[in-house]
């Protein structure tokens, strides 16, 4: 029964959730790789990393209170290019700074 409806969707939404799960799991690693990078260069504490984190999923936690302007972007598809784009040179940014 699953099976068959899943049949339905087209090869975007397949594209979409494949490209969502990756660039999850890529934020997962960064994530670890900037903790990592923190206590070892830094020899932060326990306190600073988990206000680090929190930092770090603030704008998660308030999504709610901007999605409706994101609603009334016009070309959704060139607003995400743009967004991930900045998000990839940051982390290459970021890259850079803690070699």
């Amino acid at each position: 029964m699953i099976l068959s409806k899943m049949h339905r969707y087209t090869k975007n939404f397949y594209n979409l959730i494949y490209e969502k799960a990756t660039l999850n799991i890529a934020d997962s690693f960064y994530s670890v790789a900037i903790t990592v990078a923190l206590v070892q260069l830094y020899q932060i504490d326990a306190g600073a990393i988990s206000l680090f984190t929190l930092l770090g999923m603030l704008p998660s936690v308030l999504s709610f209170s901007y999605g409706h302007l994101i609603d009334r972007i016009r070309d959704k598809k060139r607003a995400l290019f743009w967004i991930q784009l900045l998000h990839i040179i940051s982390v290459v940014m970021l890259i850079v700074v803690f070699r």
